[in-house]
């Protein structure tokens, strides 16, 4: 008989089966390192200085002069700002 027999049938099979694991974990490894590459690590938005000073002496942190002596240490203007909520 001039066919495949059983044995290497069965050899063929697994060194494919073998080879098509292989691409595929290949294949998935770089997918996954093009893909995190690609973007940029998260960093939350940090608050204003103006911002922060705000909230400070709307809570009652600071005072009045504190603010403004802060504000213009900061390079901020001087008056205080009574706009934000």
């Amino acid at each position: 008989m001039l066919g495949i027999g059983r044995v290497e049938f069965l050899l063929f099979g697994g060194v494919l089966l073998i080879f098509l694991i292989t691409v595929g974990v290949a294949a998935l490894v770089l997918l996954l390192r093009s893909s995190r590459s690609e973007h940029e690590p998260y960093e939350p938005e940090q608050p204003a200085v103006r911002d922060i000073l705000d909230q400070r002496l709307a809570r009652g942190e600071i005072d009045e002069e504190e603010y403004t002596r802060l504000r213009a240490r900061m390079g901020l203007s001087k008056e205080v700002s009574h706009d934000r909520v």
